[in-house]
């Protein structure tokens, strides 16, 4: 069994620090599952993890002043970007998938 948790656009360290507090709790709760986390967030590398979990990063999205998303450094369309996060969150599942179902 592991645990996978999204974390998208968190404005400002509060998301951040409160999403690693819930996964603290989880794995207090549950001993020897890992957790791992997606997330487009640059400035998650800055925070110390709990042991058992670890972070994909995802493309960053940026809101722009008229509240419409972009792309904030890939410099492609939403579309493709967001494609591109979606494929590789499915691909990092099944290959979690592979490596907890074997032992």
């Amino acid at each position: 069994m592991r645990l996978i948790v999204y974390l998208n656009y968190g404005i400002g360290f509060g998301n951040i620090s409160r999403m690693l507090q819930t996964c603290t709790s989880l794995l207090d709760l549950i001993a020897k599952v890992p957790i791992l986390v997606f997330s487009d967030l640059p400035m998650l590398q800055r925070f110390q993890l709990p042991k058992s979990l670890d972070y994909i990063r995802t493309p960053y999205l940026n809101r722009g002043t008229s509240a419409e998303m972009s792309a904030k450094y890939l410099q492609r369309k939403i579309c493709v970007t967001v494609r591109l996060g979606s494929e590789l969150i499915l691909s990092a599942i099944a290959a979690t998938r592979t490596v907890y179902s074997t032992g």
